[in-house]
């Protein structure tokens, strides 16, 4: 009996070492982010708590108070994200890896970030500087923590952790701010001399928008609309395919009155949120233009900074502005015309400007001004908890809904809002609950299948893509296999006629040619996505495999160990533990829920989504992605890491908590 006891005995200890290993290997030992720490400046003592989501609270007497715990919060929890936003805001890339970021660092001092973050720093209101230097002081909080305490992405990419200085918090809100700018694109009706300097220009911009995996931010949106008696407000961001957050949710929690947000770690932003009266949610888009002018020595005038490599060696950086605008000066060669020509761009991060006091505005339950935001466009949409609804700044797509308002800065908005009018008679809270990933946009687009059926000989390689086409129910479910094909036809249409199909117009047939001309066209464009589809090593000849979630596969990307960048890394990191993450999930463009589509040049995999109703306004439903998987194999525990959360229920649990006093 005793030697039965023992061998028990014995077995549990060693399931007791074994999971503990497991559990080692799946989430590493992270930081111990709970205890008391010491600090001064506080007016009482303040509190920061992780729930079992990874959701955080900030429990304050005031609001800089609760801005200290909030750069506590960041730091603590996305401490890598911030200082590599940092570490490129600043234009100090060379101090990490040498020559290799040179020219990233180089257009970061063209544009001016760091130079104009300082300058807005010191031009900041009191009340802003003292919620920046908060925030700062709870960062350094962290930063400044026992070595021991680093998390695993730090110290395996043999970094050095700097105190946050105050600037610095304004040079990533400009980062930011330009990653939401629209990309540069040559125009052909340049010269060649002016294609090369633009298309040189346009390159470094592409460069550090693929390092930071940010881009896509244009197809953002928000719509509000009225069911029975109640509102509902959804908001959307896509933010590119990095798998570190730009996100980071936060309650704060100031003496009893509790705001909820979407925050961005590194930055005072809050561009998504709601408090007890209203709800936000402000698109991350930044104007940008750009003009062809001719070069004047005396009109523009010559700016200097200074970058340092990793040896301290200095290279000065000479820009021309007009004003505040950059001047990018096209070299000439001999022979060319005595014209000077030069590009003229203008962007509001060229100057001394913050975004912090609208944001602190939003965030006090104050609705912005029509031209409140210095450096965003401040596009979006305000929902108050009575129903009603207040258009923000000047969006690209205004929808007027039954019952609603639908507001983007994309062409897809007017597509979404197409299925919200068909859900204006049925359970949209079903429909939000579930997911829904109906188009119709796929219903339109849906006549070119019925043009093709008119045709009495159709080439063999077409008859089961058009079956399944024919049986597809215009979803974009994951095993939908028709929604991969008609992506693709739509997107090889596109290609060869260099517009999208009209297909409710097209089918409308005038004459006998045109007829002949659709019908062709719609043939040799399947045809061709029939062939890349079948191309594809994951989808092959077997149809069966042409699920929406195979045609379409995303990926989530770890900046710095990106198989584009490797040799800053180093190591094999990015074949394990930093490879690329397959994302599983429906959606479309064209429906409430975000997936990009196939003519998408850099397709967005992320999106951060959340709706509420004013039924049960402290419910906050997001849709996100759990994607910092701690250990060697925690990534390979999480079948699907996009979740659906509900926010403010009672039933989550503290995981962690820290008392700064």
């Amino acid at each position: 009996m005793f030697r039965l006891i023992g061998f028990l005995l014995a077995a549990a200890a060693i399931l007791l070492v074994l999971s503990g290993i497991f559990g080692y290997l799946s989430y590493g030992l992270s930081p111990d982010l709970g205890g008391t720490v010491k600090t001064t400046g506080l007016s009482a003592q303040t509190i920061v708590e992780w729930d079992n989501r990874g959701l955080t609270t900030l429990k304050a007497q005031t609001e800089t108070d609760a801005f200290t715990a909030l750069g506590y919060a960041h730091a603590a929890q996305n401490g890598w994200q911030m200082m590599l936003l940092r570490q490129t805001a600043t234009g100090t890339l060379g101090q990490w890896y040498d020559e290799k970021m040179r020219a990233t660092d180089y257009f970061i001092h063209q544009l001016g970030i760091p130079e104009q973050a300082r300058n807005a720093y010191y031009q900041l209101a009191a009340e802003e500087k003292s919620a920046v230097d908060a925030y700062t002081k709870g960062v350094n909080l962290i930063f400044q923590r026992n070595k021991s305490d680093i998390p695993d992405e730090i110290l395996l990419s043999g970094q050095e952790i700097k105190v946050w200085e105050p600037w610095q918090t304004l040079a990533v809100e400009r980062l930011i701010a330009w990653m939401g700018t629209a990309p540069l694109n040559v125009a052909d009706s340049l010269s060649a001399a002016e294609k090369q300097t633009f298309k040189q220009f346009s390159e470094e911009d592409k460069k550090i928008r693929k390092w930071l995996y940010l881009h896509g931010f244009e197809n953002s949106m928000a719509w509000t609309m009225k069911q029975g008696n109640q509102s509902y407000f959804f908001q959307r961001h896509v933010n590119g395919s990095s798998a570190l957050p730009l996100f980071q949710e936060v309650n704060f929690n100031i003496s009893g009155k509790e705001m909820q947000t979407a925050t961005i770690p590194g930055t005072l932003n809050f561009p998504s949120g709601k408090n007890e009266g209203m709800a936000w949610h402000v698109f991350l888009t930044s104007p940008l233009s750009t003009q062809r002018v001719t070069f004047s020595d005396s009109t523009f005038k010559k700016r200097f900074s200074v970058m340092k490599d990793k040896n301290a060696n200095e290279t000065l950086v000479s820009t021309w502005h007009l004003g505040n605008d950059l001047v990018l000066r096209v070299p000439q060669a001999k022979g060319d015309s005595l014209e000077k020509p030069a590009f003229l761009f203008k962007w509001n991060g060229f100057s001394a400007k913050s975004d912090i006091r609208t944001f602190r505005r939003l965030l006090n339950g104050f609705s912005p001004d029509s031209n409140a935001f210095a450096l965003l466009k401040g596009n979006g949409l305000l929902v108050s908890r009575s129903g009603g609804s207040k258009i923000l700044g000047a969006p690209k797509v205004v929808e007027i809904l039954n019952n609603g308002t639908l507001v983007s800065d994309s062409r897809w908005g007017k597509e979404t809002a197409k299925v919200l009018g068909r859900l204006s008679n049925q359970s949209l809270r079903y429909a939000l609950e579930n997911k829904s990933a109906f188009s119709e946009w796929a219903i339109q687009k849906a006549g070119m299948i019925k043009a093709l059926d008119t045709l009495k000989v159709k080439p063999n390689e077409l008859w089961q893509p058009l079956k399944y086409l024919r049986n597809w129910d215009y979803r974009y479910d994951n095993a939908a296999i028709g929604a991969g094909i008609l992506d693709q036809w739509v997107a090889a249409y596109q290609r060869q006629q260099a517009k999208l199909p009209d297909s409710l117009r097209t089918t409308v047939v005038v004459d006998s040619l045109s007829r002949v001309r659709a019908l062709k066209a719609y043939e040799t464009s399947l045809l061709e996505a029939v062939k890349t589809m079948k191309n594809q090593p994951e989808l092959g000849q077997d149809f069966r495999k042409w699920r929406w979630e195979n045609t379409q596969p995303l990926y989530a990307y770890y900046p710095v160990w990106s198989s584009a960048f490797t040799g800053l890394a180093g190591g094999n990191l990015h074949k394990n533990r930093y490879a690329p993450i397959r994302l599983f999930g429906a959606g479309h463009p064209s429906s409430l829920f975000w997936r990009p589509s196939w003519g998408e040049a850099q397709p967005s995999s992320m999106a951060w989504e959340g709706w509420i109703s004013t039924q049960d306004w402290k419910i906050w439903h997001l849709n996100r992605a759990q994607l910092h998987f701690k250990g060697f194999i925690g990534r390979y525990r999480v079948l699907n890491p996009l979740e659906q959360v509900k926010w403010g229920e009672n039933s989550s649990l503290v995981d962690a908590q820290a008392v700064l006093q």
